[in-house]
């Protein structure tokens, strides 16, 4: 049984730099959300916002007043060329989504997906305060992107 904990604790925290995770001085923590059914296809690096009523995240919308306009995680999915995108189903599906998120860290600001309209820039003061920061520049010491 030691074994399976050493192991456990050795993937935990373990990441690979891409284009949405852009660097390593603030840790990259994961949190499990779940996602509201019915908003269709998310992309890797979406932001979400948490309905107060629901608990249920979605996509975070300024233009709101339901809880999702403060931004929270940035939908991370699996790090896999094969994996970029979860179908949360079509208008008026039922079936909720449980997925992971990035609570914390250093995010390519280009990467993130927002609502139409709205820029990733305007939501950068309170991604600060839960401690997800943004940046145009992605630094990889070991490994230049």
């Amino acid at each position: 049984m030691a074994n399976v904990t050493n192991n456990l604790y050795s993937i935990i925290g373990q990441f690979d730099y891409d284009n949405l995770i852009a660097g390593e001085k603030e840790p990259i923590i994961k949190k499990g959300v779940t996602l509201a059914a019915g908003q269709g296809v998310l992309n890797r690096g979406t932001l979400l916002g948490i309905v107060t009523a629901t608990g249920l995240a979605v996509m975070c919308d300024s233009t709101k007043t339901d809880g999702s306009q403060i931004p929270k995680y940035i939908l991370a999915l699996e790090q896999s060329p094969t994996v970029t995108t979860i179908d949360t189903g079509v208008a008026g599906s039922t079936l909720n989504v449980p997925t992971v998120a990035y609570q914390s860290g250093i995010f390519n600001s280009a990467a993130i997906t927002t609502v139409t309209g709205q820029d990733i820039s305007t939501f950068a003061d309170q991604l600060r305060s839960v401690g997800i920061y943004l940046t145009n520049t992605i630094t990889n010491p070991t490994n230049p992107i």
